[in-house]
Order: structure tokens, then C-alpha cells, then sequence
């Protein structure tokens, strides 16, 4: 709804092979069956080799996978003994009197227990809430209502499996008679128009070859340069803050930009060379320091210790530590601590592949 012409087909192929849309695959076809073997038998934690099997199907990882459909299936348990000629992974495909056409898969479609004149669309969210869902339950319940003229209320609900939370809205028929009008005005115009912003573009087919998302990116480029450094201070608060929607636009494509080289760099065995220079993989290292005071209690004075949360920060750690050490000792009692915490446990060292960039002598 944000962009009209991006409901058109795009020219080139796209993309979706990512981690967390095969997180989301993986999770949409573990919930379906885990309901559907509920139907049969009590589903229990005995069921992770099945999960596990799901998980390897899609390439995803295995604790998210499990960690998100039980979640969900916490959710469910809250709903279904209120619903009826439960339906799952639901393909519809209507075509609105209006001259449209509209189809889409939901992840459940039921009817309300004692109300078959109410129906209910449940969908899932793996993710992070990056945009808001509403427009495309409002479609699903458009669709059902067209294919069960029963029907004169839609509840649509999502539950956002990393919170915990379900966010339900209600639709009379007035409401999905107004919202397919507004679907016909957008969708028929002989000449739609492109809207790229942050939200609209997040999930569209067509964001890698759409030209109003070129054009914006191009200028937002300028402008934010325009933006930065001295030449910032010239510039007024309204204009500075009139920038932040591009700005986010801008971020996430070099977000998908960077996303593309690892993947195109893993692709090419961990070395890739360019007319430039070569990326490549590298090892690198993080250390977490985890608290305990009674390994610190030697190095912080009390005072200093009151001040401290469980939570600080290496270097406010480091800054503790120093500001209670003796004139001229801050060093070495820094280099002792963080001894102390190594040798209790306390110090965990992870390593994860580091993407490098070597330009050309």
C-alpha cells in the first residue's frame, strides 16, 4: 500500500536466501505442524528431533528455530480451543470486482467458536518488528471475506515470537469494503507511483531494480554529505531532521550491500579479489569479562565499588579499577585484575570471522 508500483512483477530475479528468511521458513512449517500433530497426539519437548529435521531442511540454526516455534506454540495454546474450521498456510487468490488482483498465504485462517460470521487471521513474526504488519492482515481478511460471504468481522492477530506479545486489530465489513476501494485506487492507476521509504522497501521484490529507490538513495547520499562535518553546523535543525528518513533508508542499503558481499565472499571459499583489492576472512576475537566481585573486591575501593553495576562495560571496569589504584599504579593493577578474572573464569574468548578489505599497492 505505501508504493503502488511495486505490486508490478519485477524484471530480475531476486534474492531471498538469507539466514533469517530461512529462520522464517523453518518456523512457519515447524508451527504448522506442530499444530497439526496436536490434532493427533499432546505435542511435548519429544518432539525436537522433528524440529531438528525442519531446522536442517531450511539451513537454519537449530536453537532459533525451536526457541521461536515454541514460543509460538505458547501462543497458540492461548487461542485455538476459541476457533473452527482451523485452516493453515492458507493460499488464497481473489480477484476484487474493482479490477485488482490480490493472493497470499496465511499462516492461519479460522473461524470464531459460536460466531461463524467472525473470521480470524493469525500470523507469525519471527523477526524484529521493522515495519508495520496490519496492511497485509487487513488484505488476508479482504480475501477471506470475498471467498466466505458469511463473513461480516475479521480479527487479525500477530504474534511476534521474540516478544511474546500478540498485537490483535478488529475489521468490520465497512472497514474491508473502504480498505478495497483504497486497494483499487492505488493498484489500477494508470500510472502508479513509487514511494520508497525505509518500511516500504524492507520486504518488496522489487527494491533491487526499483528506480525510485535509485534516485532516493542517490540524494540521500548527497544530502547526508551535505550534512556531515562543518557544513552541518550551517544547516537548520528542521533541515537536519527533515534527512532522517533517508538516512534510515540509506543505512539499511548498505546494510543488504554488506549482507551481499560476505555472502558473495563466503561464496568464493573466504578470499575474493577485486580490480581494487582483495576481501577476505580473517579470525578475530572478542573478550567478555562477566562480573564478580569478589575477585574485584582486591582492586575497587567500596565507594567506587557502590557506584558499579553488574552490566558496566569493560572500560568503565578499567576506569574503576584505575581510579582506586595507588599514584602511578594504575597500569599494572589493571593488567592484576584482569589476571585475577581470567584465572577465576571469569574471561571468555570467542572468535568469529572477520570480513577485511586489503586495497592494492
Amino acid at each position: 500500500m505505501g508504493c503502488p508500483a511495486s505490486a508490478q512483477r519485477p524484471d530480475i530475479a531476486i534474492d531471498t536466501s538469507e539466514e533469517s528468511a530461512d529462520i522464517g521458513r523453518a518456523v512457519h512449517e515447524a508451527l504448522a505442524w506442530l499444530i497439526e500433530e496436536d490434532a493427533h497426539r499432546p505435542v511435548s519437548g519429544a518432539n525436537e528431533a522433528d524440529l531438528f529435521g525442519i531446522s536442517a531442511k531450511h539451513g537454519a540454526p537449530d536453537g532459533d528455530v525451536k526457541m521461536l516455534a515454541w514460543a509460538g506454540w505458547k501462543m497458540w495454546k492461548q487461542i485455538d480451543e476459541s476457533l473452527t474450521d482451523i485452516q493453515l498456510e492458507q493460499s488464497m487468490e481473489v480477484t476484487s470486482k474493482r479490477g485488482y488482483r490480490l493472493t497470499g498465504t496465511a499462516d492461519v485462517m479460522a473461524l470464531m467458536s459460536g460466531r461463524p460470521d467472525t473470521l480470524v487471521i493469525f500470523d507469525w513474526k519471527s523477526g524484529r518488528r521493522e515495519s508495520n504488519p496490519f496492511d497485509q492482515l487487513k488484505g488476508y481478511a479482504l480475501m477471506g471475506s470475498m471467498l466466505r460471504p458469511a463473513i461480516s468481522r475479521a480479527i487479525v492477530s500477530v504474534g511476534w515470537l521474540r516478544t511474546g506479545m500478540i498485537e490483535s486489530h478488529s475489521f468490520s465489513l465497512d472497514d474491508m469494503t473502504a480498505f478495497d476501494i483504497e486497494l483499487s485506487e492505488a493498484l489500477t492507476s494508470s500510472s502508479p507511483v513509487f514511494k520508497p521509504s525505509a518500511e516500504t522497501c524492507l520486504f518488496c521484490p522489487r527494491k533491487a531494480d526499483c528506480p525510485g529507490r535509485r534516485q532516493i538513495v542517490a540524494s540521500a547520499g548527497l544530502d547526508m554529505a551535505a550534512a556531515s562535518g562543518e557544513s552541518a553546523n550551517a544547516m537548520t535543525p528542521a533541515a537536519l531532521g527533515a534527512l532522517w528518513p533517508r538516512s534510515r533508508m540509506l543505512k539499511k542499503v548498505l546494510e543488504d550491500y554488506e549482507d551481499a558481499v560476505r555472502i558473495a565472499v563466503m561464496d568464493a571459499g573466504g578470499r575474493m579479489d577485486c580490480d581494487c583489492g582483495t576481501l577476505a576472512f580473517v579470525e578475530s576475537s572478542r573478550s567478555t569479562i562477566f562480573w564478580n566481585q569478589d575477585v574485584l573486591a582486591p582492586y575497587i575501593a567500596p565507594e567506587v565499588m557502590q557506584r558499579l553495576r553488574p552490566t558496566i562495560g569493560n572500560g568503565q571496569l578499567k576506569d574503576a579499577i584505575g581510579e582506586s589504584a595507588p599514584n602511578g599504579l594504575k597500569g599494572k593493577r589493571i593488567k592484576e585484575a584482569l589476571g585475577a578474572l581470567d584465572a577465576a573464569g571469569c574471561i571468555e574468548e570467542k572468535t568469529f570471522p572477520k570480513l577485511q578489505f586489503t586495497a592494492k599497492s
